[in-house]
């Protein structure tokens, strides 16, 4: 799976603080293709949407 980046070019980043249209915003705490994830989640749980 290709790393995923943000359309300015930066990857992204378990942790950071995203915003999406007007009123959307949240936190990445989980990456997918890495495995990796904010304690308090489990990567694992996630894995179905790298299939989708």
């Amino acid at each position: 799976m290709t790393p995923l980046h943000y359309h300015a070019g930066p990857p992204v980043r378990l942790g950071d603080r995203v915003r999406w249209g007007d009123e959307g915003q949240g936190t990445v705490v989980v990456m997918i293709a890495e495995q990796t994830a904010l304690p308090g989640y489990v990567a694992a749980e996630w894995d179905y949407l790298a299939h989708s």
